[in-house]
């Protein structure tokens, strides 16, 4: 008797861990929004010039909620709620100023962001001509000074469009023969080839 009680007593009992409830699609939403107001909120504190001394973290900062953001486009369920909402709240042309106007590390992390957007869209985002246009625009801005880790993620980001709209031939003629108007003062018949300019990428990269 006294064997049986010590084998008892020395069993350890097992504990059921409470499982994590899943979390919806809205729920998701919700906090892609949230990480979009604190990728605004680091930018504009970035800009602030009266905060000079504290741009290293304000970029670290911004770093983070935008890689945050590229975390939640990741789920799948999710990301078709997330990419319309970046369609409604114009989030791409933000998102390519920010690139065009920060460090490499800033618009290293934004480029990430836009391939993980191209890589979950669908063609309704596509054919979104502000997404099209922002993404040439940041294309076309490419200069020497930026590191190779953005040279090698923008490079990803023109290939993934290419590979995308190339298999979507209603997309070929958006993407790669994009016109602006004169409504917003730029200059008319513009033609921006987003192959032409991964070429001139890949021979940038060579020499």
């Amino acid at each position: 008797m006294e064997f049986w009680r010590k084998i008892i007593l020395s069993t350890p009992v097992r504990r059921t861990e409470p499982s994590t409830p899943p979390v919806s699609p809205e729920a998701r939403l919700e906090r892609y929004k949230r990480s979009w107001l604190s990728v605004q909120k680091s930018w504009q504190a970035l800009c602030n010039p009266h905060a000079i001394q504290h741009t290293s973290a304000f970029q670290h900062q911004l770093i983070h909620h935008i890689t945050a953001q590229t975390r939640l486009l990741l789920d799948r369920p999710s990301s078709r709620l997330c990419l319309e909402y970046t369609l409604r709240a114009k989030i791409v042309p933000q998102l390519v100023k920010i690139a065009r106007n920060s460090p490499s590390g800033v618009a290293t992390a934004v480029v990430k962001c836009l391939v993980t957007m191209i890589d979950t869209s669908d063609e309704d985002f596509l054919a979104d001509e502000s997404v099209c246009a922002s993404i040439s625009e940041l294309a076309g801005s490419f200069h020497a000074g930026l590191d190779d880790e953005y040279r090698e993620s923008l490079m990803e980001l023109l290939f993934n469009v290419a590979a995308t709209t190339k298999v979507r031939k209603a997309l070929l003629s958006l993407w790669f023969h994009l016109e602006r108007s004169r409504d917003t003062g730029s200059v008319s018949d513009v033609s921006i080839d987003v192959l032409q300019n991964a070429a001139c990428l890949v021979v940038e990269l060579a020499n």
